[in-house]
This record gives structure tokens, sequence and C-alpha cells, in this order.
């Protein structure tokens, strides 16, 4: 397993336009509607960290990979010998996050410590157990 941290806060989104040609039509139009700079910053840069990593990892050509999605629209990916690599990818602001696994299923998360939490939140990510000990915005956050 291998986990990247990257810290965008200090990259404007003017540097990083040449990049937007190494990402599919398909991405570059999403990164260029978000809303603001630093979040185009966040989308680019973990785009490009993972097409490079898994790029790196499986021997595909960063235009040639296609990934899948699990049940739950987790994605995945097939080296050439047909083994899977796991990889997980977040972002907050200011910083970039994501894990590569070829040894099972993994997921990253990084949040700010000051991200305010809805309660739609703790019920889309949290399982009954986990619930029960989360009682705050800073309990789920850590």
């Amino acid at each position: 397993m291998d986990i990247y941290l990257i810290k965008t806060n200090d990259i404007a989104f003017s540097q990083l336009t040449p990049y937007l040609d190494c990402v599919s039509f398909f991405r570059r139009a999403v990164i260029e509607r978000r809303r603001d700079d630093a979040a185009k910053v966040n989308s680019l840069i973990s785009e490009l960290l993972i097409l490079c990593e898994i790029s790196r990892r499986t021997g595909i050509d960063r235009e040639r990979l296609r990934f899948r999605s699990g049940p739950h629209g987790k994605p995945y990916i097939r080296n050439k010998n047909g083994e899977w690599l796991e990889f997980s990818v977040s972002h907050t602001d200011g910083a970039v996050t994501a894990a590569f696994s070829g040894e099972g299923e993994i997921g990253i998360d990084i949040e700010r410590p000051d991200r305010r939490v809805s309660d739609a939140m703790y019920n889309r990510v949290l399982c009954d157990e986990e619930r029960v000990h989360v009682t705050s915005g800073a309990d789920f956050i850590r």
C-alpha cells in the first residue's frame, strides 16, 4: 500500500492549465466547471495523480486507462496481467491524498478539522454501529 499527500494551497490554477491536455475531454469539462480556482486545482491534481500512478503501476498508457466501478461506485482497474489495483482519492481545501493497493480494497479520506458536517452526511457514510460513536462534527472528522 502507498499513500500520497500533496499540499495544494500555494498552487494557482493558471500554473496547471498546460496539464489540462493530459486528461480526457469529459474530465477537463468537469474540472473547468468547478466553483473556484482552488477546487479546480484539487480536481486536476487528483486526476493527474491517479492517471500517472496507475499508468506507472499497471504499464497501461494513461490515455488507455479504463476504470470499472464496484457496486457502490468505487473505481478499480486491472493491470495487463489481470491483477486488481485498488485505489482511493480524496481532497479538501488545500490538499489532495490518494492511496493505492494491489493487496485488496483500500479507502482514504482527508478533511479539514473545521469542516461542518450535516446529518445527511452522517447518514450517507456511517453505518449504524459507527453512528453510535459519532455525536459531533469533530467526532466525524476524527
